[in-house]
Order: C-alpha cells, then structure tokens, then sequence
C-alpha cells in the first residue's frame, strides 16, 4: 500500500482502499472512531493514520465485536492488558492487540 500521507486521500478513495462504504465511514467518524480529515478548501483528506484505525474497525467487526466495544478501544479505555482481558472472557483478541501492549 502506498502512503496516503504525502496528498492525502478524498473520502471516495478512502472507501475504496479500506473496502467500505462512505456511508460507513461518515457513521464511523460520527461516532468518534476517525479523527476528522485535514481540510483542503472544502474537500476532507484522509491519511495512513485514517487508513489504520479504519482497516482496525473492519477487522474488529468482522472478528465479532459490536460497535461499543470498538469504541472502547479507540477511546482508549482498553489498553495494554487488554489482550489478558479478552482471554478471561473467553474471546481471542484480535491480532492488532499485540501492537497495544507498547502504547500508553
């Protein structure tokens, strides 16, 4: 995947890279899991970072987690020993949790 960084993608774009609809991805940012897009004029860019939380969604949901729980890890509520939490309930956490152990 190339960066999106350097001119960022229009919000079309970014629903065609990650696979979902813009309808999905208005949702999402509503909820809080995007933050907003770098403004050029009227027209929103969106970057890796954009990218990542987006690809981080789809994987939860596909994995099972409701929309809640999704919200509950990018707010940051679930942190570090989430991984260890997931497990006690019974549930394998999902394979970008690993990556959450080195993060405050």
């Amino acid at each position: 995947m190339t960066s999106a960084t350097h001119t960022g993608l229009t919000i079309d774009e970014l629903a065609a890279r990650v696979g979902m609809t813009v309808r999905n991805i208005r949702a999402y940012s509503s909820r809080g899991l995007l933050p907003p897009p770098r403004l050029r004029g009227r027209t929103g860019l969106y970057d890796d970072e954009h990218l990542a939380r987006l690809s981080m969604v789809k994987e939860m949901l596909a994995d099972g987690y409701t929309l809640a729980a999704v919200e509950r890890v990018e707010s940051g509520r679930w942190r570090g020993t989430d991984v260890a939490l997931w497990r006690r309930a019974g549930v394998n956490p999902p394979s970008w949790t690993t990556s959450l152990a080195c993060c405050p």
